[in-house]
Parts: structure tokens; sequence; C-alpha cells
């Protein structure tokens, strides 16, 4: 029985990766958690802390192989490397990396960054997986939902991205770290239709039977909203930088590799308002 160790198993992705995996069975699934607590039933909890290169070591020890999702913070490389370094040391036979769309072709920091941890992924030894998805649709509900009135507020334009929702990733995830039929390969994962903001909004109202409008607010109200809120300028910066991808229209590529790997069709974003309606009615 394979180990599979699950860092990042408490955010969005992480914890559905989980879930995918206790589904699969015949896996023995590994959570590195700071808190045991958030530990759903099923898996083993196991003491980790980014910051701890005894608790990475500890953790990777017995895995056969390693879902990599390091946090959110300006530079997460050394992070990365940190990992990497530990699982080559323990004989982890493999890595999946959870990366994100234009690591092929990097144009800006935060995206460099999962370019150059792909590199060290590469360089391990071990086999490899890079998931590159594009953005997620659950941030309509946790990043950039409707406020009171039913305006999203996104400096996008008339931008469109093919919005992913995370349990296709981590469906994905959970194949191709227990399967070999993937391996050495970068997916790049979509939800199979480009849609703008505007078409989100109209996914939602339909969802809620509410009026939701996207309003294209200029790039420097919207960071200086971001300013007010009192986030680093790295975040502020990698923020912008994201909106623009989709503004230019360089996030409306679509892929068969979803339906390759887990044998349906993408959930679209139609449906993901539908299911989760409640999430915007005021």
């Amino acid at each position: 029985m394979q180990t599979i160790l699950v860092t990042g198993a408490t955010g969005t992705i992480g914890a559905n990766v989980v879930t995918e995996l206790v589904k699969l069975g015949d896996v023995k699934v590994r959570v590195a958690a700071r808190d045991a607590k958030k530990v759903p039933a099923g898996t083993e909890a196991v003491d980790f802390d980014w910051d701890k290169p005894d608790s990475i070591a500890a953790a990777v020890k017995g895995a056969d192989a390693v879902f990599l999702l390091t946090p959110f913070v300006e530079n997460p490389v050394p992070y990365a490397k940190a990992l990497v370094d530990a699982a080559r040391a323990a004989g982890v036979k493999k890595i999946v990396k959870l990366s994100a769309a234009g690591a092929d072709n990097p144009t800006f920091p935060s995206i460099k960054h999962h370019a150059d941890a792909e590199k060290l992924v590469e360089a391990s030894g071990a086999k490899w997986v890079h998931l590159r998805p594009n953005f997620f649709v659950t941030n309509f509900v946790g990043y950039y939902p409707p406020d009171a009135e039913g305006t999203i507020y996104m400096p996008t334009g008339n931008g469109k991205a093919s919005w992913i929702d995370p349990r296709d990733i981590a469906e994905v995830a959970a194949r191709v770290l227990t399967r070999p039929d993937w391996d050495n390969r970068a997916l790049a994962l979509d939800g199979g239709e480009a849609l703008s903001v505007g078409d989100v909004a109209k996914a939602i109202a339909d969802a809620t039977g509410r009026t939701i409008r996207h309003a294209d607010v200029p790039e420097a109200a919207a960071r200086s909203a971001m300013e007010g809120m009192k986030m680093p300028a790295w975040m502020i910066d990698s923020m912008m930088s994201l909106y623009n991808v989709i503004k230019q229209g360089w996030a409306v590529g679509t892929s068969t590799a979803v339906r390759d790997v887990t044998g349906h069709a993408p959930r679209t974003v139609a449906a993901f308002a539908k299911e989760n309606a409640s999430a915007w009615k005021k």
C-alpha cells in the first residue's frame, strides 16, 4: 500500500486532494498539518511546519509520493527546495507539484516561482507531475464575491479565463499520485470554457435570482483598495499581475487533461454556481 503525503492539506486544494485519495482507497494518506484536529478520519496526521526542517524530514520519511503545495508567500521556492531535498534523502518515488498556468512561460514573479520550483522537482530524481491549473472558480466565493448590491469589482475588463473547480484539480491530483500513466508530464487544467467575469456574474445571477454584475474598476482603484486592506506590496503586485492575465486574454486556453485523467468533463461554472447559490444569497 502506498503512503502519500499531502502538504497544504487544510486549504482549498489540499483538503480536496485528501478527500479524493481517501475515496480511491488502498492508499495510506498522510496529512501534513499543524493542527491534528483538522485531519479527517481515515488519514494519518503528521506534525508539519515549513519553517522547521526536522518536521519536513519526519513527514516525508516512508512516503512513496508527495503532493507539493507551498504556502502563498513572497518567495515559496526555498520551501519547495526544503521539501524536495528531504524527499530525495528519504527516497520518495514521486512528487506531484501544484503549479500554475503559465509556468512554462513565466512573465511575472509569482509565476516564475512556480517555474523555479518545477525545475527543482524535475531535478530531484523522483518521478514528477506538474499540475498547472487556471483560475479557481471558488474565488468568487472566498476572494471576490458580489457585494450586498450584487457587484463584483475586478479590474479585468472583458478578458476571459477558463475557470476551474478545485475539485477537478483534486481528482486529477489523486489519480496522478497513485498511477504511473502521467509521470514526468505537465498537465494544463481548466474548466473547458473561457468566460469573462461578466459571464460568471450572469451564471451567479441565474443561480441565485439576484441581479449580479461585474464592475471593471480602474487598476489604480483596485490597488488602492488592497493597500487599504494592509496587504503587503508583493501580494498586491501579484494580484494585479493575475488580474492583468485575465484582462489581456492570456488565460483562455483549454485542454482535455481533466477528462483524460478523471474520465469526466470538467465541472462548469454554471453547475458550480447552482451548487453554491446559497453562498451568494443575501
